[in-house]
């Protein structure tokens, strides 16, 4: 291999790593601090990548699942490359794809089934595809919802205070959405579920 063709996959290896730690530092600390301060989430939950048979690649998402003791499940996934057949989720990557949902026990299934648009008994999409609403036929029917939000929203050319901006994009509509449709223990939701 010639000196260009190396220094170019370091490179490359450099930006794809660089991307990575900075997307884990997104999740695994901004938002769950916001979830813990705003929403009451505890920060229990887990996070993953997809496996690959081959190597090297970029991987098409990294998930974190957000769990709080009597609360609903938050799946926050960042979507890296195109590898989903719904059609309902916008094409430009990378997106964040942060849903909310009612199953008695998590699984990173939740969201991938949303993504592949299998088991989906009902789907309804806003207007302009930014949110979504929705039931899984799994072993229960499980009630979901959820919205996009686009990675470059965190940037640094966009974003000035990762925090306010998490607060803005993430915590806020989850809160609206925790309100709406999802009761808290013992009370009714304004949805009346």
């Amino acid at each position: 291999m010639d000196a260009e063709t190396a220094r170019r996959i370091w490179d490359n290896h450099e930006w794809f790593s660089k991307l990575l730690d900075d997307l884990v530092t997104l999740l695994d600390k901004h938002v769950e601090n916001g979830l813990r301060e705003k929403l009451g989430y505890d920060g229990e939950g887990w996070s993953g990548f997809p496996s690959r048979k081959y190597q090297p690649t970029m991987p098409a998402y990294y998930r974190r699942v957000f769990e709080g003791k009597g609360l609903p499940y938050i799946q926050v996934t960042a979507l890296l490359q195109k590898d989903w057949d719904n059609r309902n989720i916008p094409t430009s990557e990378p997106t964040l794809m942060v849903v909310v949902h009612d199953a008695k026990e998590n699984s990173f299934g939740i969201s991938q089934n949303i993504l592949d648009f299998a088991n989906i008994k009902k789907y309804e999409p806003s207007k302009d595809k930014t949110s979504f609403a929705g039931v899984l036929d799994w072993e229960e029917p499980v009630k979901f919802h959820g919205f996009f939000v686009p990675l470059d929203s965190f940037s640094e050319g966009s974003c000035i205070d990762v925090d306010a901006t998490v607060r803005e994009r993430i915590i806020e509509p989850l809160r609206v959405i925790l309100d709406a449709h999802f009761a808290k223990p013992g009370k009714k939701s304004k949805s009346g579920t």
